[in-house]
């Protein structure tokens, strides 16, 4: 989506495209612009922008893109949320492009949620001081789990492999990169570097991307 100054038309424009990288035809977009939806619909609406840490290649356009987003989002929302159904939107991207974008913006870094590993939590890992232990609610006690061996269990359960044979990529903690997060971990496991050869990408985690993409 290219930002033209508009973000309402821009979205418009975005969802009724045709996506020709499904074929010759395309496929086709949404049958008008959600935004327009609840004029007639009662149902909050949610809009999700995936990426804002790959705006661009470049680090300094990439911030420059990243807070003329939000900027561009809080003057969308604003008015439409003064009236009619409510409208929010979900940004996601890495902490460092978010926090940025956000402070730029004048927009609260309290308002980011961050998404949980699923290995092991500590205080730190929740950004919170050591000594604010009354401060983390944790009734199921969760952040002591460490779920990266039961992902891999049922991974290799349904790929007819030894389920107990864990390998130890997928709890190495110079792997922590790429072992912490569903996603990351996913690709780790279906690449070649979940065996033997998984110290190599623990210097280098893009051979695990390229090995992927071949």
């Amino acid at each position: 989506m290219v930002l033209s100054g508009s973000l309402h038309d821009d979205i418009a424009r975005y969802v009724d495209r045709r996506d020709t990288s499904t074929g010759k035809h395309g496929s086709p977009g949404l049958p008008g612009s959600p935004l327009d939806w609840r004029k007639t619909d009662e149902l909050p609406i949610l809009i999700i922008f995936d990426g804002l840490d790959e705006l661009s290649t470049k680090e300094e356009d990439g911030e420059r893109y990243a807070r003329e987003l939000l900027l561009a989002l809080k003057l969308m929302l604003s008015p439409l949320n003064t009236d009619g159904t409510p409208i929010r939107a979900l940004v996601l991207g890495r902490n460092l492009a978010c926090e940025g974008a956000m402070k730029a913006s004048n927009i609260p870094v309290q308002h980011m949620l961050n998404v949980a590993p699923i290995a092991k939590m500590t205080n730190e890992t929740c950004m919170m001081p050591s000594q604010a232990d009354d401060e983390i609610e944790d009734p199921d006690g969760l952040m002591s789990n460490d779920q990266r061996a039961t992902y891999w269990r049922k991974w290799a359960t349904l790929k007819d492999l030894d389920p107990e044979k864990i390998p130890a990529a997928v709890t190495a903690d110079s792997m922590r990169e790429l072992n912490v997060e569903p996603l990351l971990l996913h690709l780790l496991v279906i690449s070649k570097y979940s065996s033997d050869d998984w110290e190599i990408a623990a210097d280098n985690k893009n051979v695990v991307y390229e090995d992927i993409l071949q």
